[in-house]
This record gives C-alpha cells, structure tokens and sequence, in this order.
C-alpha cells in the first residue's frame, strides 16, 4: 500500500504555461528533490531548462550534492519534457508532480471514463493496468488532458492523482528498468496536452510501437496465417478443472465441434482449449495429453477430425504458471524477481479452503532456459498433434526484474516458433503495446471484449475475442477459470470482438437455443467484417 508522506516533503513547483511542475528523483535507499535554493532556469525560445547541483531530502532537512537538469519545451497544445539526474547511489527512477490539470474523470484500461475513485482509479500502473503509457482525464464533452510517454522501452509507469483544493495533483512515475539502475538516469520524454480528441494523441504512441518494435498493420503481419483472418467463432472448450472435475473431455468436444460446424463452416471456427491437460493450473507445466479426458490417441482424434471439419485447434500453457514439482529444478531459478531481487510469489487460492495455493513458480519467459523449455514443449505439442498455435496464459505478467526483461522474452519466444513453423498463431490472454507484435489475438482486457472509444486504436493490429472467464449459456458457470458463476453474455456483432461460445458440461446438452444465438451473432460478425 502507497504510505504518503506525513511532512512537507519541500518540493519547489515552477510556473510553466498553464500548469505548476516540480521533480523527484528516487535511488535504491532515498527520495531527492532538487534543492528549491539551488535550482537555476534558463529560458530558451522555446521553453526552460531547469538546472541544480544539490539534491534536498527530509523535508529539506538534508541536502546533497548531485546533477539535475530538466529540459523543458512548450509544444502546440502543451509542453513536453525529460529529465537526468546523477547521484552517487542507483537511481531507480523520477518523477513529475503537475499541479493546474483541474478536475475530471479518469480513463480506465478500456478507454472509458469514470469519476475519480481512491482504489479504483486513483493509481493506474502501465503496462499491468492501462495498456498505453497513455494517461487521459476528461473535463468535458471535447475537453481532454493527456499525458504520454514517448519510452521507446516497456518499462514500468506510474499514473496517481491527489484531490486537492482547486483540481488535483498529478504524478507521474517512471521506473527504470532494474538491469540499468545506475548513477545517471536520462528519462523518455513526457508530453502533457490538452486536446478536443485524444485520438491523435493515441496515434502518436502507436507510431512509436510500429518504428521501435516493428509493430505492423493486421492486414500486413506476416505472423498472422490467411486462416486466422477468416475467424469468426471462438468456442472455449473448457477441459478439465483444478480439483479434476472433467468438464468436457475430448470426445465430447469433437461432439460440440460437430454440432457448431452443422451450423457455420468450420473455417470460421477457431477450437480453444483451456485445461485439455488435466487438471487445470496445477498440471501445468507436464503439458501431456490427459488420460481421464482421452489420452494422447483421444487428442490426436480431436485435432484431426477438428480439421476434417475446416476447424483451427489452439490448446492453452502458461506463460508463467509453472508448478514446481513438474519444472525441473535446474529453472527454479526462472522464477520472477522484483526490482530489489526478491523472488515474486503469487497465491492463487485454487481449492476453496480460502488460503493462497503458492506450490507454483512464477517464472519469467525473458530467461533463456524457460524460454527454451516453453519452446520445446510448444513444439512437441505441434510435432505430435499438429496443433495450429499456442495460447499462453498471463502473458501480461509485468515484473521489473534485474536479471530478465519478460516482455522481450515474448519476443523471442515468438520469433522462434515463427521460424520453426508456418501458418502457427500466436493467442495470449491480454496485450499492452509492448506485446502487440508477439500476440496478434487475443482475449478480450474485459470481459465483454471492447474498448469503450477508439477501438481502431487496438483493431488496426490485432483481435480480440472473449475472455475465457466469459460465462457458458445456462447458469453462467465459468468453467475452468474458477469465478464460479456470473450472468451470462450474448456476444455482440456491432463490437470489434471475435464472438465466443464457453462449453461446459451440460451446454450442449440442454443450452441448444442459446448457442444458436450466438452462432447467428458469429454470422453477423462475419458479415459485417466481410469474412
């Protein structure tokens, strides 16, 4: 939890156009703010440049030597800025506090509004939260300000606002990526606007995804096969849960597969198959044909009949998930580290006892010998199966690890099976725009699968579908993803969302009507994209 400073911490804000900024640089051990005696401004044409050769901390109680120097510009619609600094320990990153940016709602994940909510929207984190090192407060129908970073790097953003008399306190983080913490920090330009339509403003970022990341168009990526294109139905064919309870097993998926394809062509299905390996999450990372669902010559039935039929088969891994009693010991060491080098340990509470199940690592794709294995298990799963891609679970997963950049390693990973295999896709759960170029579909960031303005933002690259948290027709069970129940969600044709149908045990049995709705939501679909 964020502990706020009990004290005046002494920062100096400087007037510069319309709004009030002043800087923090934070190392391994302290906070610093250039000492408000020792700041020195020198106006250029075009904006400052703030200089100091003495760091105060502790209220202004303690001072230091060091460098500061902020380079400041006014731009068309607002001002644009970076920041280096030098002291004698690590520094970790720096910060900006901007005062004048008025009251507004706050833009979520999905690009809606929502008034501003302490724990809700107060702290948004890139690339964990917001997809976009983007940050976007509306105070009107055409009134906007908008703060984004031009880091040409994934590396972890922070995006808080205090309420305080007369608007609020707008602070904006920038956290260094721990393999690089060193005595002098240059950080990416930061850009405050305000603007009648963000949407250029999103573009802007985009375009930074495409020239440094080689981010390309959908119609353009050569990582998406011409099937892939021709997607119109997702059915998430939910296997086997946790506790083992068998929800579908291969059989009766190749009965749903049969079902569905007497009522939209089979080219236009994409089979996904959560749990297809036994027990869900914990069997993870085995990845071995489950016996109790069919066994090795079930699954090859499934996959082969699947494609009889004109359907694609996608099982699902775990881009994380890796249970410690089937990784070998030699990559225990793969597991996530935060910035100060301490192991990263998620418990998921999988068994209802309401206790956390922490017998899984969470390990990192961006270490050479994970990566490695995931690759090997990938491939032997396509050699054995001839499955038509690989779906891997948490790929958003952000750490700012000191010893592996995850985000490169989806990179890599992707690039190795690319140049092992053609027509083979890419799925992963979520995206930021760092993972865009690995994972050109993916499930939806919410679960009814859109961004709520300017989805031609997410569309010109990549798609979505609906998340396998999405509800299965009947009493809304969730299947493998253990939510339990929620009302069920009829996909809708007018979003840029693939519509998908969640199988659980009694849905083809007894939701019949229900699925025919939204296979005839998948012709809509189709149609309207001209499939």
């Amino acid at each position: 939890m964020p502990q706020p400073f009990s004290f005046d911490f002494g920062d100096r804000f400087l007037e510069v156009n319309d709004w009030r900024l002043a800087f923090r640089v934070y190392t391994e051990v302290n906070v610093y703010t250039p000492h408000p005696d020792a700041i020195r401004i020198r106006k250029r044409d075009d904006g400052m440049v703030v200089e100091a050769d003495r760091f105060a901390w502790a209220g202004l109680q303690q001072s230091r030597e060091g460098r500061f120097v902020a380079r400041i510009r006014s731009t068309e619609n607002g001002l644009a800025w970076s920041i280096t600094a030098r002291l004698s320990e690590r520094i970790k990153g720096t910060a900006t506090f901007i005062r004048g940016v008025g009251s507004g709602e706050v833009a979520m994940s999905d690009f809606s509004f929502a008034p501003l909510q302490q724990g809700r929207n107060d702290l948004l984190m890139y690339p964990t939260e917001l997809k976009l090192p983007v940050y976007m407060l509306r105070h009107g129908k055409a009134d906007y300000t908008v703060v984004t970073s031009e880091d040409a790097e994934v590396r972890s953003k922070a995006f808080a606002i205090v309420p305080e008399k007369g608007g609020g306190l707008l602070e904006l983080q920038h956290h260094e990526d721990a393999r690089k913490w060193s005595v002098q920090q240059q950080t990416p330009v930061w850009r405050i606007e305000r603007a009648r339509n963000p949407e250029p403003l999103l573009w802007q970022r985009m375009r930074i995804a495409e020239e440094a990341w080689g981010l390309r168009p959908w119609d353009e990526r050569s990582d998406v096969p011409d099937w892939a294109r021709r997607i119109g139905l997702v059915l998430n064919l939910h296997g086997t849960h946790w506790t083992g309870f068998i929800f579908n097993d291969y059989a009766r998926q190749l009965e749903i597969l049969r079902h569905v394809c007497r009522r939209i062509e089979g080219r236009h299905v994409l089979a996904y198959l959560p749990a297809w390996d036994g027990r869900y999450n914990f069997n993870w990372p085995k990845y071995e044909a489950d016996t109790r669902m069919g066994g090795r010559q079930g699954l090859r039935r499934l996959v082969r009949c699947a494609h009889a039929l004109g359907v694609r088969v996608i099982p699902q891994i775990g881009a994380v998930s890796a249970n410690k009693a089937f990784l070998p010991p030699a990559l225990h060491a793969a597991a996530i580290q935060d910035a100060y080098g301490n192991t990263f340990v998620k418990g998921n509470e999988w068994d209802n006892d309401r206790a956390s199940d922490t017998y899984r690592i969470n390990a990192s794709v961006g270490h050479p010998g994970f990566r490695q294995f995931l690759f090997d298990k990938i491939c032997g799963l396509k050699d054995e199966f001839d499955f038509d891609g690989i779906f891997l679970d948490i790929n958003h997963d952000f750490h700012n690890d000191p010893r592996f950049h995850i985000t490169e390693g989806h990179l890599a990973l992707a690039r190795m099976l690319h140049e092992r295999y053609e027509d083979f896709l890419m799925f992963g759960e979520h995206w930021y725009d760092g993972l865009l170029p690995a994972y050109p579909l993916v499930h939806s960031v919410v679960t009814d699968g859109h961004l709520k303005n300017w989805p031609q933002i997410f569309e010109k690259y990549a798609r979505t579908t609906y998340h396998l948290i999405h509800p299965a027709p009947g009493r809304g069970s969730t299947g493998v993803y253990e939510a339990g129940f929620m009302p069920p969600l009829a996909p809708d044709p007018k979003h840029d969302v693939i519509p998908a149908i969640s199988f659980v045990e009694d849905t083809l049995k007894r939701h019949r009507r229900e699925i025919e709705l939204r296979i005839h939501a998948a012709r809509r679909y189709l149609t309207r994209k001209r499939l």
